[in-house]
């Protein structure tokens, strides 16, 4: 083997070696945002649990119904159908000629009705904008950019 071939494969092992310990930074620095990454998660998780509890149910006495479960429903389907372009009062028309609030509205006038959909939506709306903000931040993908697929190419290279 001639000097330059040695230099020349000495050259090539340096620039392996280099796009290695490239890799293996990279790798670090991917540790390094999984913490990050996690951590955030946790404290997402921990504000889930606290919303949990908020809207979990009282144990002593009888919840106001625009409270309880009838509420925040009304409030997910009335929203719902305003986003598709439904005004207030329409979309509590339509719900009332529905079952279960059918039964639930019999006796109320349609401004009562709104008055009640108005507390809904002030005691639901907070909790669903803090739900949406950590469903939206639990749901980001980062795009793997792991160097790892990369090492394992060059050390297969020899």
């Amino acid at each position: 083997m001639t000097l330059d071939e040695r230099e020349a494969l000495l050259a090539h092992a340096a620039q392996r070696r280099q796009k290695i310990l490239d890799a293996l930074e990279k790798l670090e620095q991917r540790k390094q945002s999984k913490k990050v990454e996690e951590a955030a998660l946790l404290e997402l998780i921990n504000r889930l649990e606290a919303l949990q509890s908020k809207i979990a149910a009282k144990p002593t006495g009888r919840p106001p119904t625009w409270k309880g479960p009838a509420g925040c429903e009304t409030v997910e389907i009335v929203e719902a159908m305003r986003q598709q372009g439904a005004s207030i009062i329409d979309a509590l028309r339509w719900l009332r000629a529905k079952p279960p609030w059918r039964e639930w509205w019999a006796n109320r006038s349609e401004e009562e009705l709104q008055t009640r959909y108005q507390e809904a939506l002030r005691y639901w709306e907070p909790l669903f904008t803090e739900f949406r903000e950590i469903e939206d931040a639990m749901s980001e993908s980062h795009a793997d950019d792991s160097p790892l697929p990369d090492v394992r190419r060059l050390v297969r290279e020899g």
